[in-house]
């Protein structure tokens, strides 16, 4: 009888860690802040036809004041406007190192479009809040992605299904491209 309540103690306790590790992968899988790449990869995702608007939650707070946005309108965006006009366009893999400059990570995905593949760049800024990227950035690669399909394809229709999504993204509410370093938003820029 002594030998069994000396065991006792001793499952317990392993059973209280195990538990205990469970908890803390539950957590960090779900409800860790996400790392760079991640959110660099969600984001580029969505410039190109991808079913998340995750990337609606890792938006810079200066360009969501900027613009006026909020978590909500972000997914509309994404998901009622550049969605339905990429549909054709892919993240197919990541090219290089991501590139630190300061708190910005640059990072350099390979998309697909109707043309061929083609790189595209994404950027993401480390905040005291963990990274963050901009929806501008993500509609401007869209927009990029119109362009250099067009052009691999040799489809002179692009400079249209440019401007386009640039008169979609105003109407929506997304009224230009955000700088950070200026703080200033830029009309889209018309073909």
């Amino acid at each position: 009888m002594l030998h069994r309540s000396s065991r006792r103690p001793t499952s317990i306790a392993f059973g209280a860690i195990a538990i205990g590790i469970c908890c803390a992968l539950i957590w960090w899988i779900f409800f860790s802040p996400r790392d760079y790449a991640w959110v660099g990869r969600v984001a580029s995702e969505a410039s190109f036809g991808g079913t998340s608007d995750r990337v609606a939650g890792y938006l810079h707070p200066e360009e969501v004041k900027a613009l006026g946005l909020t978590t909500e309108k972000a997914a509309v965006i994404i998901n009622e406007v550049l969605k339905p006009r990429m549909k054709e366009f892919s993240v197919v893999g990541s090219k290089g190192q991501p590139i630190k400059q300061g708190s910005r990570i640059s990072i350099l995905f390979v998309a697909k479009g109707p043309g061929g593949t083609f790189d595209s760049g994404m950027e993401v800024v480390e905040t005291s809040t963990g990274p963050k990227t901009f929806l501008s950035l993500v509609a401007l690669q869209s927009l990029r992605g119109i362009q250099k399909s067009g052009e691999l394809s040799h489809d002179k229709t692009w400079p249209a299904k440019w401007n386009a999504l640039a008169d979609d993204l105003t109407e929506h509410g997304l009224k230009g491209y955000y700088d950070l370093q200026s703080g200033k938003v830029y009309d889209w820029p018309k073909m």
